[in-house]
């Protein structure tokens, strides 16, 4: 995003959409609506009240066609599947998609492939943690994020040159800017 390459649009005019307006996707659109231009969907309509501020649009189709920025945050995978099978056919080349449902990595990287496919920058930042997929295993046998490649550029979810790493924050310690 802060590239000016064709196509992409910069922080400071990107229209932002927020897909699930539960318990983390609502202060979420709150604050980025304190500073972005801010459109809304969620399947359950009476939640456009929950979000005064914000515009809301009545199918997420519409919503993607009018985006720079897809903002993910759902209960689970199954939601995320259906929701961007129905968003990305829809968003512009050189859109960005941020993911931040607490869901399976395995569905993730999947997903972030097909947003490769339709030319969309992926960020994925699960709000909750991800879920360990079923099969994986547990205990020293387990191999760390770092190890699996999430994560670190070499990985679909971070699939363009610009990805860069940044190493979680510790509590009561501040993150030297990148």
């Amino acid at each position: 995003m802060a590239s000016q390459q064709p196509g992409h649009a910069t922080s400071a005019d990107a229209t932002i959409g927020i897909v699930g307006l539960g318990r983390m996707g609502t202060p979420i659109a709150r604050s980025l609506g304190e500073t972005f231009s801010v459109s809304a969907f969620d399947i359950d309509s009476e939640r456009a009240s929950s979000t005064p501020g914000l515009r809301w649009s009545a199918t997420l189709r519409a919503l993607a066609a009018a985006l720079d920025v897809l903002v993910t945050v759902l209960p689970g995978p199954r939601e995320l599947q259906a929701a961007v099978a129905d968003a990305f056919p829809h968003l512009r080349p050189g859109s960005l998609w941020i993911e931040m449902t607490s869901g399976d990595r395995e569905i993730t990287r999947e997903l972030a492939a097909s947003a490769q496919e339709h030319d969309i920058d992926v960020v994925s930042a699960p709000a909750g943690g991800t879920q360990r997929p079923l099969g994986v295993a547990e205990g020293p046998e387990a191999r760390s994020d770092a190890q699996s490649g999430l994560g670190t550029g070499n990985d679909p979810v971070c699939h363009r040159s610009g990805c860069s790493v940044i190493p979680p924050l510790q509590p009561h310690q501040r993150q030297p800017p990148v």
